[in-house]
């Protein structure tokens, strides 16, 4: 499961001593086991990032606060590890920054 931290970085520790780093923006993959402990522990600090492809339709808020939606062409990942899909829209298309979905 892809899961990364909502607002800001932080670190979980698991029982075991292992820990994993989350950051907003920065998914990370998590056997099912551990993004469940997760997500129990600190529901408010960690989010479910949707797994998506080309061809799928997702929603997002822009930073005007206005609801979009389109198909997704393809996935990119910067340099820096933020994802982004690019879509194409009614009247276009967009780079939209995986964080910024809010359905897909």
């Amino acid at each position: 499961m892809l899961l990364e931290a909502v607002d800001r970085p932080f670190r979980f520790h698991f029982m075991d001593g292992s820990e994993v780093r989350l950051a907003p923006g920065a998914p990370v993959h998590l056997d099912e086991a551990r993004a469940r402990r997760l997500l129990e522990k600190v529901p408010e600090k960690v989010k479910v990032v949707a797994t998506l492809s080309p061809g799928a339709l997702i929603t997002w808020q822009r930073a005007d606060l206005t609801i979009r939606r389109g198909v997704v062409d393809f996935l990119y990942t910067d340099a820096d590890g933020t994802m982004r899909a690019f879509v194409t829209t009614s009247d276009g298309w967009s780079a939209v920054r995986m964080r910024d979905v809010i359905e897909t």
